[in-house]
């Protein structure tokens, strides 16, 4: 850990978009973000080459993931 730190956020939620994305699939990530923001949800997207994740603050987590399932998103959970 970095001796010091200028600012750090720890109340984020990690979802992942299962499998990947063929980079020919246009929108897909914009659909997401517009199902979110139609309920004021803020997100933070990171993109590999093998998948996307989209991070949501912990206390919006399950209502983005009840939005998501409402517009038809398959919504797998892990959560222990």
């Amino acid at each position: 850990m970095p001796k010091r730190i200028l600012a750090q956020e720890s109340d984020w939620a990690l979802l992942q978009i299962a499998g990947a994305l063929d980079f020919a699939m246009v929108g897909v990530i914009a659909e997401i973000a517009d199902v979110l923001a139609k309920k004021q949800i803020s997100i933070f997207v990171i993109s590999t080459f093998n998948t996307d994740y989209i991070l949501v603050k912990q206390h919006h987590v399950i209502l983005a993931l009840d939005a998501l399932r409402h517009k038809g998103y398959t919504v797998l959970s892990d959560n222990k």
